[in-house]
């Protein structure tokens, strides 16, 4: 009777410790799914990463070239100034020499 007694507590021990490791496996489970999901969320951040810097080498490209295009403008908007003062300054002499002709 006694050895029964003490099956029984080893038996409502065991029985506890079991479900204390099925509690223990479950939190584990989800710990490793937490874990696999954290390593995608840090690929992902590491893609992010690498595109932001791949952005921003492209917007510093695209500014370069905006700078390098508005002074060529620049430089165009003045020839095309002087072109008109130039045609201007044709037309007065052909009109002088017109009336010197005359």
């Amino acid at each position: 009777n006694l050895q029964l007694l003490c099956d029984a507590r080893s038996l409502r021990a065991y029985r506890d410790e079991l479900d204390a490791l099925r509690e223990k496996a479950v939190r584990v489970d989800k710990l490793e799914s937490e874990v696999s999901r954290y390593k995608e969320k840090l690929h992902d951040i590491e893609f992010y990463r690498t595109r932001v810097e791949e952005l921003k080498e492209d917007n510093q490209v695209l500014l370069e070239t905006k700078s390098m295009l508005e002074d060529q403008l620049e430089s165009f908007r003045a020839r095309s100034d002087k072109h008109h003062e130039l045609e201007k300054e044709n037309l007065q002499l052909k009109n002088k020499i017109h009336d010197m002709e005359m």
